[in-house]
């Protein structure tokens, strides 16, 4: 059987692949006719629209070597626009949720307990530390896993409660140093914040303890705390933009990762290019996204398990749109 090497999207060689591998990422939109290749036993690049044994994908006759391949329209998510409509992921949320309520609200209610029980573990003396470690590490493929699941169902495929897993079957290392890397860039922009406030922040923060039986030296380091914080409040609030700007760029990283088989790197880059061409508006699905959730708090605080799972499901319907297959006409 015939093998192929490919320039992916990503600028990336990979193979050698077999023909059904590339029909297969053809239909994923990773490849296009004008992607190219080169059979394992060439030396020559072409078009994979000018394989004749690829005519088929393309709809496209290959003519003789040297002719011009017809000017396709796109074929491949990184290529084209998109209109992101915002009332309307919500809409599409909703109604995925009420029809699979059972299978998505378990999934993001599996996802809380276990970051929960981790988070309980990291308090405890000793053993504390290890498990916060642990959590950097499992936090980027378990956030994979619930974003895979509501990706099968908006897109009516079959999914199972396993599939919440999927992130340690399947690009775990990518999923893990992608959610480490934005966890860095967060850290990295307040990190000004930190060095000038922090070595303030630390001997009142020692002395509140010293103060536990005392309330009159217990209110009176409260009221220098909320001085220190309301004096930094300006500068956390510039080094809130570029992380802003940042989170809301790399928004769809995790779900590229487990969903197009990138790597991290090329999949962050990939959110970059495609958020930044209407950045404002996924800015405003991000905010609409939190509100949504927060308001879960007013239920007591349960309410939030109901309201996590339509802000996921809104976030992986302006996915779609903006990482689908093109419509045809």
């Amino acid at each position: 059987m015939a093998k192929y090497y490919i320039i992916g999207g990503d600028g990336r060689q990979y193979g050698p692949i077999s023909a059904d591998d590339i029909r297969k990422w053809v239909a994923e939109g990773r490849l296009n006719a004008d992607s190219s290749a080169k059979p394992e036993s060439d030396a020559e690049w072409r078009p994979l629209g000018k394989f004749p044994e690829f005519d088929d994908l393309f709809g496209l006759v290959s003519g003789p070597e040297g002719a011009s391949v017809p000017p396709l329209a796109p074929a491949n998510w990184r290529e084209q626009d998109y209109e992101l409509d915002l009332g309307g992921c919500f809409g599409r949320s909703w109604e995925l949720y009420t029809k699979n309520f059972g299978v998505l609200f378990t999934a993001v209610l599996i996802y809380m307990l276990i970051e929960l029980f981790i988070s309980f573990l990291g308090n405890i003396p000793l053993i504390g530390p290890v498990f916060s470690l642990g959590n950097l590490i499992v936090i980027g493929p378990l956030m994979g896993g619930v974003y895979y699941q509501f990706i099968l169902v908006n897109r009516g495929e079959k999914t199972a409660m396993g599939d919440i897993f999927a992130g340690f079957r399947r690009r775990f290392i990518h999923l893990m140093l992608c959610h480490l890397l934005l966890t860095f860039i967060s850290v990295l922009c307040f990190t000004p914040v930190l060095i000038v406030y922090g070595p303030k922040f630390l001997p009142l923060y020692h002395q509140m303890q010293a103060a536990s039986g005392d309330p009159t030296v217990a209110k009176e380091v409260i009221k220098n705390m909320l001085t220190l914080l309301l004096s930094s409040l300006p500068w956390a609030l510039i080094c809130s933009i570029p992380m802003i700007y940042l989170s809301v760029s790399l928004i769809f990283a995790l779900p590229l990762i487990i969903d197009k088989d990138l790597d991290f790197l090329p999949a962050m880059g990939t959110s970059w290019r495609m958020v930044s061409k209407h950045w404002f508006m996924v800015l405003g699905l991000s905010l609409l996204v939190g509100l949504v959730t927060m308001s879960g708090l007013l239920g007591c605080c349960i309410g939030i398990l109901f309201t996590i799972p339509i802000g996921y499901g809104a976030l992986m319907c302006a996915y779609e749109t903006i990482f689908g297959q093109p419509k045809k006409d």
